[in-house]
């Protein structure tokens, strides 16, 4: 047979390739596939602290809803549903029977505003006198806390006798005009909210 005698040096050539082709087969099975699973469960850790962030904000808005949902209740309102779109004569007839024990009132409707989806925005600018500011008061709450969802965004009291002309329609009696002098002038932007679907 053939024999051969390896010298020193080729023996440590051999050693030192046994030692890297061990290092590499050890690279290839154990350490790339750990590297992998290490890798796969950190993606699986910051999914499950994204969706943990997540839930907790969805839980802080939830807690947040609940608790002007009580604060609601505790105010004796009631939620309603949205209207559908066209509520306009109910709106009219809303603000017909709420403004019908001021001195006067004039209503000035804007546009529809149909930016956001599903949802339509009937915007009303509402200017009325009384006699006093419990009146005044009385009045907008009962907008507020009326049947079809609204919102007052913007409104302005004025503390003085004003002579105003004012013009309004009530539901068949045609239009009435005349000077009123009231202790209170209020101007109030109301958005009355209706479902466009």
């Amino acid at each position: 047979m053939f024999s051969y005698t390896f010298s020193k040096r080729e023996k440590a050539l051999i050693g030192v390739l046994v030692v890297i082709l061990l290092f590499l087969l050890w690279y290839q099975l154990v350490f790339s596939n750990v590297q992998n699973q290490v890798d796969d469960l950190q993606t699986q850790i910051s999914d499950a602290q994204e969706n943990l962030t997540i839930d907790q904000t969805k839980l802080t808005q939830l807690s947040s809803m609940q608790k002007a949902i009580d604060q609601y209740k505790q105010l004796g309102l009631s939620a309603e549903a949205m209207p559908s779109f066209d509520n306009q004569q109910n709106v009219m007839n809303l603000l017909n029977s709420t403004l019908a024990s001021t001195t006067s009132y004039t209503l000035t409707f804007d546009d529809l505003d149909t930016s956001e989806a599903d949802i339509v925005k009937r915007g009303v600018t509402i200017t009325f006198g009384c006699n006093t500011y419990d009146e005044a008061k009385a009045v907008l709450l009962s907008l507020q806390q009326g049947p079809y969802p609204c919102a007052i965004d913007s409104m302005n009291l004025a503390d003085t006798s004003v002579k105003a002309i004012s013009t309004y329609s009530n539901i068949g009696s045609g239009t009435s005009a005349g000077t009123v002098t009231s202790p209170y002038a209020v101007t109030a932007h109301v958005i009355f909210y209706e479902k466009s679907s």
